[in-house]
């Protein structure tokens, strides 16, 4: 088994695979399998907690779209039965959930780019300041 992971992306890893499970939807257990191939764990004792948090998450930011091939009403999913509704439906990421995913995206991209920018930024002043050292030394040489 390999090293386990920090945690700290776990809300933006579970806003990802929604992302990519749009048109379809995924299951609890299937969200679950996806965040152990990206190397998270439950198998210790915090277990629990991080399975309230996951699932605190899910209904705040996914929406229950279908329970094995049925339509909500068809197959019992309700508000009130989270025994049901996290063992038999399918989730999809909420408009806004999707939102919130693609500004963090935007944002990283965005703070990439102006990383870049300062760099190229610097490098020009310096070879800038270096040029203007050299054009006056050859002033003065002459």
């Amino acid at each position: 088994m390999g090293k386990h992971k920090n945690y700290d992306n776990l809300f933006i890893d579970i806003l990802e695979i929604g992302m990519k499970s749009i048109n379809t939807g995924i299951s609890y257990t299937d969200l679950i399998i996806e965040l152990e191939n990206k190397n998270y764990r439950f198998d210790d004792t915090s277990n629990f907690c991080r399975e309230t948090t996951i699932k605190r998450w899910i209904r705040g930011y996914f929406i229950p779209c279908d329970c094995l091939g049925e339509h909500l009403e068809n197959c019992g999913c309700s508000e009130e039965n989270d025994d049901i509704l996290f063992e038999n439906c399918k989730w999809v990421i909420s408009g806004y959930a999707g939102l919130t995913y693609l500004d963090y995206i935007n944002t990283k991209e965005s703070k990439i780019a102006c990383s870049k920018a300062v760099t190229v930024a610097i490098v020009v002043a310096v070879v800038s300041t270096i040029l203007s050292l050299v054009g006056i030394l050859l002033q003065c040489l002459r």
